[in-house]
């Protein structure tokens, strides 16, 4: 075989000329680097794992800060939600189940901050 461009002799197998560099026909017809498959990995993961996973962080949230009364009930229907979705065994299963307790434990802690803040001003008001 021959480079086609100086006319160099070559090994019948050279993917590119030693002496100027061109590619011989080889090389179009040889792959160097096999092609990767770039399609997203299956992690198994579902649509309700993310909304458990939300469900959690929104519970957390509405727990540590419980700054407006909203989260809480977010994250109880979030989590009703996820746990409709998730498969028994599913990464998102245990969120959503936590997600729904702490949901209801910030709930709870709102009705009563609210319960007592209402006797608070029922008393203050009767001493007056």
């Amino acid at each position: 075989m021959y480079c086609r461009n100086c006319g160099k002799r070559l090994e019948n197998n050279a993917l590119v000329c030693d002496a100027c560099g061109t590619f011989t026909s080889n090389y179009a017809n040889t792959q160097i680097y096999p092609a990767k498959n770039y399609a997203p990995e299956d992690t198994g993961r579902t649509a309700g794992d993310n909304i458990s996973i939300a469900a959690f962080i929104i519970s957390l949230v509405s727990l540590i800060f419980g700054a407006i009364l909203a989260f809480p009930i977010v994250g109880i229907i979030l989590s009703g939600i996820g746990l409709k979705n998730t498969k028994k065994g599913s990464l998102g299963r245990p969120f959503a189940i936590a997600g729904l307790a702490i949901s209801i434990e910030a709930l709870a802690a709102w009705i009563l901050a609210i319960f007592f803040v209402i006797l608070l001003i029922l008393l203050i008001a009767s001493a007056v």
